[in-house]
């Protein structure tokens, strides 16, 4: 987006080291875009909150993509107490403005067995429910909340004022697989995962070139449907 003609860009990171490195890589390529890099902590409400103060004070924001590059293979609590993949995930001009959330085809995958619970959130923060054997189960699921919390917002914006939609990034070539002990997993994301490149490619193109269809889901710069669950009666009750 720099690279046609984008006068400002904000670049929400966790680390403002890294952050302000990525800045000066932009800069070199486009010095006469204002790049600046704000600090913000996903596991921390107060954060989050702090960051959107400061965001609601510029003269105009036109477009804001969420992504949370996290893949928590081991229970762990956040600051607020929620298990790690739920509270990354699924807890953060005359034009309208675009927000863009980046999801998973993964939300595909969950049985989603605590859709029955009294509450959902406090099952998934107990420990007894995570079980390693299915660390990516609860990864699935933390992408599969953010589906429905997104489309749930979509349906109470105007979307006159604010454009939602979500989209399928697909597997990238990224630190997200970190702390993912799968066997064969690096030499997997060389064979297949896109590139850095192509992912900014993708985002842009759930930005600029699906204007119009709120609460619309994206794979692979398509416009199509997400998993059955979401789409049911009951996926709406939840």
């Amino acid at each position: 987006m720099i690279a046609q003609g984008l006068s400002r860009a904000i670049l929400s990171v966790r680390n403002l080291e890294i952050g302000n490195a990525a800045r000066n890589e932009l800069l070199t390529s486009w010095p006469k875009c204002d790049v600046e890099a704000r600090e913000v902590d996903y596991e921390s409400f107060a954060s989050m909150m702090a960051f959107g103060v400061r965001a609601s004070k510029l003269d105009r924001l036109d477009i804001v993509i969420l992504i949370v590059g996290v893949k928590a293979m081991k229970f762990s609590l956040s600051k607020t107490g929620h298990e790690m993949n739920v509270q990354r995930t699924a807890e953060a001009t005359g034009a309208s403005s675009r927000l863009t959330f980046v999801s998973s085809e993964v939300h595909f995958w969950t049985p989603f067995n605590e859709k029955n619970a009294v509450s959902i959130l406090e099952r998934l923060d107990s420990e007894g429910s995570f079980k390693k054997s299915s660390a990516m189960e609860r990864y699935s699921t933390s992408k599969l909340l953010g589906v429905l919390w997104t489309r749930e917002l979509a349906d109470k914006l105007d979307h006159k004022t604010i454009f939602v939609n979500y989209l399928n990034l697909g597997i990238r070539s990224t630190p997200l697989y970190r702390s993912d002990p799968t066997p064969g997993i690096g030499l997997a994301l060389q064979m297949i995962a896109w590139s850095s490149t192509v992912g900014a490619h993708t985002l842009t193109n759930a930005v600029a070139y699906h204007y119009g269809e709120q609460g619309a889901y994206l794979s692979e710069q398509r416009v199509t449907s997400p998993s059955s669950f979401v789409m049911s009666a009951e996926g709406e009750k939840v």
